[in-house]
């Protein structure tokens, strides 16, 4: 329950500044990165649905704009 807590405020706290995501993937439907504080395959995602511009490993700055207990959705800033 704590964990869960924990993930619901830090993901609060990124709605506010854009937030540095690193691109992990790319596939036709957008992207799907973390941010530069989670670790891959153990923190949630940001999801950048219909994003085709970027490729992987790419660090892009991203207006998140929902979130669910895990994981964060957002646009590329530009």
């Amino acid at each position: 329950m704590k964990q869960h807590y924990k993930h619901e405020v830090k993901n609060l706290v990124k709605l506010a500044v854009p937030v540095a995501v690193i691109i992990d993937e790319v596939d036709d439907e957008g992207a799907i990165g973390r941010s530069m504080a989670d670790a891959p395959e153990i923190d949630g995602v940001v999801y950048l649905n219909e994003e085709n511009q970027v490729k992987v490993g790419d660090i892009v700055q991203v207006n998140i704009e929902h979130s669910d207990e895990y994981d964060l959705w957002g646009t590329v800033k530009r």
